[in-house]
């Protein structure tokens, strides 16, 4: 990657020049942008949160300038902040100009988050109409993201509401028709297939490579980097210069970018070989973590600093079904699981843990939740038939579908990571994969 000098050396720049610097770009918003380019490849230290601090208070212009529009109140606002495409010389200037903005506005990320993982809790266990209000809430605080129309897509798609999905689709082309950036309508129509259940997702695979292999020069090169990761991260498993995926996300909200942000740290960390790199990403994910404790940077957390994680982060539940398993408690540990899953749905070590001991009473699968028709559900009902015949492309087939549906939801990671294993051939197909040990992430 050739970052060590960009991360752990930069000229020490006085807080006073830094400001001048901005100031002389005279709100000029090709000018800011170059400015803004600059001190991003050369400064990661305080000095540039302090001169932020001291411009913002001299003119809120500034902020929108060099960070654009963070919380975009309607469709026509999202994606039209400062688009000036300038080249990033590193992926952890990038990662330290976001943190800045995460850092500044840690309660209202703080907020997302708390929404995110309740939503998803909401989508996995099929309670749509909650997941709908606990979405439009969020929205009249922080306004609206692509994340927030991601999720009305899947629940709408789930829901059997497809009508609706692409009638909302239908206002926001027409609201977006005049704009001067047009890729959040294509952003959205790849992401309604991506959750649609009637659309092939190798299907999907397929045309997304088609659609972005050829390209032909650099901007274009990024702008393949910049789909493919926010389309179908799971697919980039080669180690790739991510900086222009946080550079083009910088015109949507900061909701968008923190998700971005996460993606790439937790994405980087394992496909990097380089120690120095692996660590600086971790070192980041426990900074981030500081200031907005989500349990998706948990793993990198622990591999940089135990000590950083919050004590929510270890589950006395989650104990306490491994030793139901354990000791033989089956019938026990059936019971912990369900109660565990109605709580937290994401975990899909506990839906293993769940299919294995109703293959150890010899019952038969039963429904892991009350609604049948749920997704938690349905992953766990395949995920049984292949530990009773690990050759069943059909679920095989279902569970890569399900999987590329949810990609947006925490679920889907291990859920890929699990896929992958089968597919491999080079791993325990009832393995472990766990959100609580990040040595098995690597």
């Amino acid at each position: 990657m050739n970052t060590k000098e960009n991360i752990y050396q930069y000229k020490l720049v006085p807080v006073h020049h830094i400001v001048q610097q901005v100031l002389n770009a005279k709100i000029n918003g090709k000018e800011v942008a170059r400015v803004a380019a600059n001190l991003k490849n050369s400064m990661i230290g305080p000095e540039l949160n302090q001169a932020f601090d001291h411009l913002f208070r001299t003119s809120y212009k500034y902020q929108s300038l060099l960070w654009g529009n963070l919380f975009p109140q309607t469709v026509s606002e999202l994606g039209e902040g400062n688009s000036y495409f300038i080249r990033s010389e590193s992926v952890f200037a990038e990662i330290n100009w976001v943190y800045l903005q995460v850092k500044k506005y840690k309660k209202e990320i703080s907020d997302f988050v708390a929404c995110r993982d309740e939503v998803e809790r909401f989508i996995l266990l099929g309670y749509y109409d909650e997941a709908h209000a606990s979405l439009d809430k969020l929205k009249s605080k922080l306004g609206v993201s692509v994340w927030y129309y991601e999720m009305k897509l899947l629940i709408y798609s789930y829901a059997e509401h497809d009508e609706q999905a692409f009638e909302m689709l239908s206002d926001i082309n027409r609201e977006k028709e005049n704009a001067k950036h047009g890729f959040v309508p294509f952003l959205l129509s790849y992401l309604l297939k991506r959750c649609s259940l009637s659309y092939s997702a190798y299907a999907y695979d397929a045309e997304l490579e088609n659609r972005f292999k050829m390209n032909r020069n650099d901007f274009q090169r990024d702008r393949y980097v910049y789909y493919l990761f926010r389309l179908n991260q799971y697919k980039m498993k080669d180690s790739e210069d991510l900086s222009p995926v946080l550079i083009m996300e910088a015109t949507n909200s900061l909701i968008d970018r923190y998700i971005s942000l996460t993606n790439i740290l937790r994405s980087s960390f394992a496909n990097t070989d380089d120690i120095v790199d692996h660590s600086a990403f971790a070192d980041f994910a426990t900074k981030l973590y500081r200031k907005v404790p989500d349990k998706m940077l948990a793993p990198l957390v622990a591999y940089s600093n135990k000590r950083a994680l919050q004590d929510a982060y270890y589950e006395n539940t989650f104990i306490e079904v491994l030793n139901n398993y354990y000791s033989g408690d089956y019938n026990t540990c059936i019971l912990h699981c369900k109660k565990y899953i109605l709580s937290n749905p994401s975990n899909l070590d506990i839906l293993k843990i769940y299919c294995r001991s109703l293959l150890a009473t010899k019952s038969g699968y039963s429904a892991v939740v009350g609604n049948i028709d749920s997704i938690v559900n349905k992953i766990t009902h395949h995920i049984y038939n292949l530990m009773t015949d690990t050759e069943n492309l059909e679920s095989l087939r279902h569970l890569y579908q399900i999987n590329k549906n949810i990609y947006g939801l925490s679920l889907a990671t291990s859920l890929d990571y699990y896929l992958s294993a089968i597919n491999n051939g080079s791993a325990d197909r009832w393995g472990w994969y766990s959100d609580k040990n990040p040595q098995i992430q690597e």
